[in-house]
């Protein structure tokens, strides 16, 4: 579909590529989340962490909600 992403792909030294560039755009975050402000206008660390643990507790409710419809089908009554 995308033959110059595909290429760029191919070669492995282009994931070290970005796996620096990746580290690099993460280190202020981490930096900004140990040192920084407390607040989540001023501070994306804790505004992350906040949308982070949202969203893993929606989806970890959702994952249990499954297991027992799925695993328990027999004995759940509605």
């Amino acid at each position: 579909m995308f033959p110059g992403i595909r290429r760029f792909l191919a070669a492995r030294h282009h994931y070290a590529y970005l796996r620096t560039a990746g580290d690099i755009l993460f280190a202020p975050v981490v930096i900004s989340g140990l040192f920084g402000p407390r607040d989540a206008r001023s501070n994306v660390a804790v505004f992350l962490s906040w949308g982070l643990m949202l969203n893993g507790s929606i989806a970890g409710c959702y994952s249990l909600w499954q297991f027992c419809l799925n695993d328990f089908e027999g004995h759940v009554r509605f």
